[in-house]
C-alpha cells in the first residue's frame, strides 16, 4: 500500500510540473511580436546571412540533381540497348 501512495505522489508532482511548464509557455507566447504576412517574413528572411547560405546550398543541390538525371538517362539508354540486343 505505501508504494501506491508514493506512486500517486510522484504522479501528482509530475502533473504539477507539467502544468507549471504549460503556464510559463503560455505567458512566453503572449510576449511574442505580432504575426506578419508571408511576404514580409520572406523579405526579412532573405536579408539574413543564413538565407544566402541556404540559397547557395539549394542551387548546388539543383545542379547535382540535374547531373544525376543526366547520368540516369545515359545509363537507361545503355541498359535499353543491351536489352534490345538480348531480345
Amino acid at each position: 500500500m505505501p508504494e501506491e501512495t508514493q506512486d500517486e505522489l510522484i504522479l501528482k508532482q509530475e502533473e504539477d510540473a507539467m502544468l507549471t511548464r504549460m503556464r510559463r509557455k503560455q505567458s512566453r507566447n503572449t510576449e511574442r511580436r505580432p504575426a506578419i504576412d508571408k511576404q514580409s517574413a520572406f523579405k526579412e528572411f532573405k536579408s539574413t546571412e543564413a538565407a544566402g547560405e541556404i540559397e547557395k546550398e539549394i542551387i548546388e543541390c539543383r545542379q547535382r540533381i540535374k547531373s544525376k538525371r543526366g547520368e540516369l538517362a545515359t545509363k537507361t539508354e545503355t541498359v535499353n540497348a543491351i536489352k534490345n540486343e538480348i531480345d
